[in-house]
Formats: structure tokens, sequence, C-alpha cells
């Protein structure tokens, strides 16, 4: 390694490097790499052809990968359903992701190959490398999405300095407490006038429904967030009017 022998000593750290560079070693790898660049500058050998292949591959997935993120963005934004009752392309009840892919593949050849090579392997049982049209890719394309949201509207309530907070419980379909966080901030828009906005955070599975146990869920996910509660101008809270005993105050 080129660091071998300097460890936390950096001292005259340029003179060790000068002589590395001295060395046979680094100059034959300058040399190959120097090489290589020339020839595909030039466009000429079999590495070019190589290299515009490898461009050309690059390029397809690319187109393929911004349509499939472009129909999530859409079905996310609108808060429609993904995934229907089966995942085999060609058929009625595939969910809306892989209907609206097939649409667009009618005026997209490249997705539309992408269809058809993934639609063959389907009915054949033979399995893709690659195809990105599973509900597991899916998934990760939401976090995805989701983590930049999340940062966005961190960073929106940052700027805005002051914040009220709304939350509000519920359970879900498997009857599991759950407790959403809601912010609303006041921020100055492009017609220089105040508006009113209002964000959507997060939601926390709520296992003790205790006032100071809620409090101290509601402080955790600020601190997680970054977010000083000492900005806090206002609280909102659901449930309030037939909470009693230990399970007031908030």
């Amino acid at each position: 390694m080129w660091n071998d022998g300097i460890k936390d000593n950096w001292r005259k750290l340029g003179e060790k490097i000068k002589s590395r560079q001295c060395k046979a070693q680094h100059r034959n790898h300058y040399i190959v790499w120097k090489s290589a660049f020339e020839t595909l500058k030039n466009q000429t050998g079999i590495d070019s052809e190589l290299e515009k292949s490898i461009k050309s591959e690059a390029s397809k997935w690319y187109e393929i990968l911004r349509c499939v993120l472009d129909v999530k963005l859409q079905l996310a934004l609108r808060n429609l359903s993904f995934r229907g009752s089966s995942n085999m392309l060609d058929e009625y009840d595939t969910g809306n992701f892989l209907a609206t892919l097939e649409l667009l593949g009618k005026h997209n050849k490249t997705l539309q190959f992408h269809l058809e090579e993934v639609s063959r392997h389907q009915k054949q049982g033979t399995r893709m490398q690659a195809h990105y049209l599973s509900w597991r890719t899916q998934n990760e394309f939401i976090m995805a999405c989701g983590e930049t949201v999340f940062a966005a509207i961190i960073e929106e309530v940052l700027t805005a300095i002051y914040f009220s907070i709304i939350v509000d419980e519920t359970p879900d379909l498997s009857h599991t407490d759950q407790i959403t966080f809601v912010l609303q901030i006041v921020r100055l828009g492009s017609d220089n006038q105040w508006i009113v906005k209002e964000r959507f955070l997060k939601v926390e599975n709520l296992e003790k429904k205790k006032g100071s146990d809620i409090a101290k869920l509601i402080i955790h996910v600020l601190d997680q967030s970054r977010i000083d509660l000492k900005s806090c101008r206002g609280q909102g809270y659901d449930n309030g009017a037939n909470m009693s005993g230990v399970y007031k105050g908030v």
C-alpha cells in the first residue's frame, strides 16, 4: 500500500509521496492507464468498441429506471396502490405499477423491449439477473424516495425555525396503536405572502399510552429529526377530551 509505514506519522508526507511516485511499480501503472486512456480517446481498437457497448447498455438501463421511478413517484404522489393480486405481466390484475409501465411501453421502445423480455422469462419460469419490477425493488425505491422527502421536510422546518406539532393516535389494520406526527410551519411564498404549510413527518408504534410516555416519544422523534423543541409554538392532540387520570398530561 502507498501509505505503508506512514500510519499516524504524517510529517514530511510530500517527500514520501514523491518517493513513491519514483518507484517502478507506480510508473508502470501510470503507463498502462495512460495507454488505455489514449486508446479510448482515439476511438480505435477493441477497447473502444467495448466502451461503446458499455455506454449503450448504461443508457438503456438509465431510460428504463427513469420510467420505473417516474411511475412510482406518480403513484405515491396520488396515494395510489402499487400492487395487485398478480405479479405477472400481460394480466388484468397486475396492479397500478405494472399496468402503468405497460402503458408507457407502448410509447417507449426501450421499455417495451424490456417488458417483453421480463414477460418471456416469467412464462418460461427462468430468472433474470435484474429487471427492477419486483415488489422488493418497489419497496427499496419507495424507501429511498421517502428518505429524500423526509430530508426535504426537515430542511424546510429548520429554515422556518418555528413550528407547531399535531399528534394523533390511531390503530392500524392489525389493531396496533400508532401515533402520527404532523408539523405546521409558516413560510414566505414566492408572491411575498405568508403561507401556512402542513407536513406529515412520520408514524411510530405506540406501546405505552401514559401522557408521560407519549411526551417522551414526541421529544425522541423531534431529537432524531434534529428539530429543537424550544422552537415549538403550538401543540395539538387528538383524543384529549376523553383522557383521564394517568392517561392525560402530554
